[in-house]
């Protein structure tokens, strides 16, 4: 596996430095963290976890130089899906407690 490039970990510190926190993205297990742009630039952002829940070289960068651990965006693959209170989407429980739609069945 490559190494992390210098401008992606200089984006990452001025993250860290900012004090920005990571973000899931959307219904996904992915999660991502806004890295401010340079002077004349516009910010970014760095994926942390993709989206099928698997930690990227940046994610272990970020979470390393924050001493703190990954959360586990891993599903345990042998849970029924739940039904929303509300709606027809099904969801999954992550081992992080979050929840994220496996579902939603569309009138055809």
């Amino acid at each position: 596996m490559p190494s992390l490039k210098a401008n992606d970990k200089a984006a990452l510190d001025r993250a860290l430095e900012a004090g920005l926190q990571p973000r899931n993205t959307g219904r996904s297990r992915g999660q991502i963290v806004t890295t401010p742009g340079l002077p004349g630039q516009k910010a970014s952002f760095r994926t942390l976890i993709d989206k099928t829940g698997a930690l990227t070289q940046a994610g272990s960068y970020f979470y390393a130089q924050r001493q703190q651990q990954a959360p586990n965006r891993q599903y345990d693959p042998t849970q029924r899906p739940v039904r929303a209170s509300r709606g027809r989407s099904e969801y999954v429980t992550l081992r992080d407690g979050t929840h994220v739609t496996v579902r939603t069945p569309h009138d055809k």
